[in-house]
């Protein structure tokens, strides 16, 4: 991954296949208007099903607990992103709350995620 931006509050970084240097998406920590640190990623949709989605959440997960010694971090997905629930739920993310988005009307899930250190 290469950083492109960085700050106390947002790291956004590429994410570059290992396999031929492409640029296959995004991925970032920052903080909401909550004041929570939300982890998120999105992927050229040719790049879906391949794993990547799993390999960047747990790369996040772990800079965010083992470098900025996070206490706790957030994600919101469409419930309908059937992949990205998965992937959350596989890392132990808790499903806190559901709600309807406004504008669009999805449900959209609010996972947390504790440090165990």
């Amino acid at each position: 991954m290469l950083t492109i931006k960085n700050n106390k509050d947002k790291l956004i970084m590429a994410v570059i296949s290992k396999d031929n240097n492409v640029f296959i998406g995004a991925c970032a920590i920052s903080k909401n208007s909550d004041r929570e640190y939300e982890i998120g990623y999105r992927l050229d949709q040719k790049y879906w099903r391949n794993g990547y989605g799993k390999e960047i959440a747990r790369g996040l997960v772990k800079y965010a607990f083992e470098i900025l010694n996070l206490k706790y971090v957030v994600s919101y997905v469409n419930k309908e992103n059937y992949s990205s629930v998965r992937i959350l739920e596989a890392l132990n993310f808790k499903n806190i709350s559901e709600y309807i988005e406004e504008g669009t009307n999805d449900i959209v899930i609010y996972y947390e995620k504790y440090n165990p250190n």
